[in-house]
């Protein structure tokens, strides 16, 4: 298993078929991609290419932890994120740009490809929009308790929504 120092794969001296490579990502990943909202984590990664004459396809398979910070109480939490994504790689001797994420195009003298912007976009994909523990009890209760202290109550309701309310029941 390679450390994330080097996510470049070599493709050229690779026979045609499947062939498998794995990754772990670590703290110098997260800082590099400081973007990430983290600078912690381990997150495995599975990549099968599979080589044809004029093109290669990669399956990544993603797989870990990364720390976060809860939306509700800003304290570091643990996420667990998998993912998984093909991509196509085609050989081509012009300069092409493709609207399709899942179809990249390089030049036909490449012999190698770096993928780790590839699973810096996979992996921000995979965190979770609301970020949150898993459990509520989880959570810093002082940070909890502070904000329940701050909630108001609905006891000055408009007489005219009154009368709506009870249509309601």
């Amino acid at each position: 298993m390679s450390s994330n120092e080097n996510l470049t794969i070599v493709f050229a001296s690779l026979k045609a078929g499947r062939n498998n490579f794995n990754f772990q990502l670590n703290e110098s990943f997260f800082k590099k991609y400081e973007l990430l909202d983290s600078e912690n984590g381990l997150i495995n990664i599975n990549i099968v290419l599979t080589k044809n004459i004029n093109m290669f396809e990669l399956e990544y398979k993603i797989n870990g932890n990364i720390n976060l910070i809860c939306d509700i109480c800003a304290s570091e939490y643990s996420q667990k994120i998998e993912n998984y994504f093909t991509q196509i790689v085609k050989f081509s001797n012009k300069s092409i740009v493709s609207s399709d994420d899942d179809i990249i195009f390089i030049d036909a003298n490449e012999t190698s490809i770096d993928i780790s912007h590839y699973l810096y976009e996979l992996i921000s994909v995979s965190i979770p929009a609301k970020r949150i523990h898993k459990n509520k009890k989880d959570c810093d209760q002082n940070v909890l308790n502070k904000l329940t202290s701050f909630e108001t109550t609905k006891s000055n309701i408009d007489p005219r929504w009154a009368v709506l309310k009870k249509l309601n029941k």
